[in-house]
């Protein structure tokens, strides 16, 4: 598939940036494109499913304001169009000022955004401990008023990973806890007992153990969050700085964690515990891990992992924000782009969309959401086969109450898939050979 790159000149984007929110505010569904244009003018940069499969569902597209280049932050704004008609964009409140000179709030939100890294990118807005370090010691310098101003105008944008858990790092003092419904794991009954909940700082390095909420109704925005919290937080006394080895760390984070006094209304190891993800991304630029067909606990591979590591001689770099090798250079991830391959498998009542790409050597990730009418539909099942043996490469689902699914497999030789749609003696298939996901022979 083409991804779709555009060189625009850099348009009439007032910057006024409060003038751009009240076009914004003028925008209504089902607009066309070019009354967009009249609107907010020409989009320094478009999006699409090819680019972000998070921020552009199929057969949508995101017109972009503010950019630099290709899937750069949008600095003032975004409008999503599906099917050629506005379907969403970026809401503006009117009752927002601004204090920060425009020039200098674009360089504070190019900072703090996080870049869509592949098509598959659900998990680009997972917490990112190597993101929160830099992020949290860049906004410490800019002192309070700057720092809540840039993360407001960063959540408003909607780029990037929770400002909520974010706070934390930044400011010292009482946090409140954000009404974004009932989060696991439950805030502590004593808020002195975690003051940086649900994030655990241990010898410099954040780890996340937020594990979900259960919303009914309207979620409290992060501007909502700091107006009513913020009062009497201070800019965090000293930067986060990990330790040379960040391995002791993860575990000293898990054996806090199990010594607060909480709700066990989650289970503490998950298959693949998140925290541990948290380890594996703060590391990824020297160490890179595949946690692909691991099962907790790791065990061998985990002393494996930290004796591997520790040979390298990495240590912590304050100037760079990074884990370095000892000359003071760093790996890149050993990723591999390759290509995205969409399918759409017909029902009588429906079809599902299918997104197929392999992510690395060894792992392929999908991704199917159903459209159309739900009745018939929701009593199929949904299996992942190996086109040549049939045999299983994702354990089968039922799509009941399912509107999407994602999976992955782990493999390095199979050529063709197939995804296969049973609703009683009713077989409907792929039928396409997809070798385009994967690497050439």
């Amino acid at each position: 598939m083409l991804t779709l790159l555009v060189a625009l000149a850099m348009n009439a984007v007032p910057e006024d940036r409060q003038s751009f929110g009240r076009q914004l505010e003028k925008l209504r569904r089902g607009m066309t494109a070019q009354e967009v244009r009249n609107l907010l003018g020409e989009p320094d940069d478009i999006w699409t499913e090819s680019d972000s499969s998070l921020y552009c569902g199929i057969d949508e597209s995101r017109w972009c304001y503010g950019s630099d280049g290709h899937l750069a932050m949008p600095t003032v704004g975004s409008v999503i169009f599906r099917d050629g008609q506005v379907f969403g964009w970026t809401p503006f409140g009117p009752s927002v000022t601004y204090t920060i000179a425009e020039p200098e709030m674009r360089k504070h939100l190019r900072f703090m955004y996080s870049p869509p890294r592949r098509d598959f990118d659900h998990r680009s807005t997972a917490y990112d401990p190597l993101w929160a370090i830099r992020v949290a010691n860049y906004l410490r310098k800019l002192g309070k008023d700057k720092a809540l101003e840039v993360m407001v105008e960063s959540s408003r944008l909607g780029f990037g990973m929770s400002d909520f858990w974010l706070c934390p790092l930044v400011f010292d003092g009482p946090m409140a806890v954000p009404a974004i419904g009932k989060l696991t794991p439950s805030p502590p009954s004593n808020p002195k007992s975690w003051p940086t909940y649900p994030v655990i700082v241990a010898q410099g390095i954040p780890f996340n153990f937020y594990a979900g909420s259960l919303l009914l109704g309207q979620a409290e925005s992060f501007a909502s969050f700091v107006k009513r919290s913020s009062k009497d937080w201070t800019i965090r006394a000293e930067p986060l700085r990990p330790a040379a080895d960040p391995f002791p760390a993860f575990e000293e984070a898990m054996q806090k964690y199990k010594e607060k006094d909480l709700e066990r209304d989650t289970p503490l190891m998950l298959p693949r515990p998140a925290q541990y993800q948290d380890l594996v991304q703060l590391i990824r630029e020297v160490y890179p891990i595949t946690l692909s067909g691991r099962k907790w606990p790791y065990s061998d591979a985990f002393a494996k992992d930290h004796s591997n590591f520790m040979a390298l001689g990495v240590h912590w770099d304050s100037v760079q924000q990074r884990y370095v090798l000892p000359g003071g250079g760093w790996l890149h991830p050993s990723a591999v782009k390759y290509p995205v391959v969409k399918e759409i498998v017909a029902f009588p009542q429906g079809e599902a969309h299918l997104l197929v790409q392999r992510t690395d050597p060894s792992t392929v990730e999908y991704q199917m959401n159903l459209v159309g009418s739900r009745a018939d539909v929701e009593k199929m099942t949904f299996a992942v086969l190996d086109a040549s043996t049939r045999k299983d490469l994702d354990r089968p689902q039922k799509l009941e109450h399912l509107a999407s699914a994602l999976g992955e497999f782990t493999t390095s030789s199979v050529k063709r898939v197939l995804f296969e749609f049973r609703l009683g003696d009713r077989v409907y298939r792929s039928h396409v050979l997809i070798a385009g996901a994967f690497p050439r022979s």
